[in-house]
């Protein structure tokens, strides 16, 4: 089994080698990868995120706003409750 981080780093890999294809028709919207591939896309990112868990369940996507810029990739923290 992968762990998260190789999971994110194949799903990151996928956005860049399909930026400049995504960049021509779908800039400013959102992308989700999953497997290494793209899952699905939309100009408004929570409709994106419910899209992908009606499709895949509850799994890890990547979500990337399509821009030129980099991307920006945060990982949630676990934190402790005390």
């Amino acid at each position: 089994m992968k762990s998260e981080r190789e999971v994110l780093a194949e799903n990151r890999e996928a956005y860049l080698a399909t930026k400049d294809e995504l960049l021509k028709k779908h800039e400013g919207e959102f992308a989700a990868f999953y497997q290494g591939k793209m899952a699905g896309v939309h100009s408004d990112k929570t409709t994106l995120i419910k899209k992908m868990r009606r499709k895949l369940g509850l799994v890890k996507v990547l979500i990337c706003h399509i821009t030129r810029d980099e991307p920006q990739i945060r990982l949630p923290t676990k934190r402790r409750l005390c």
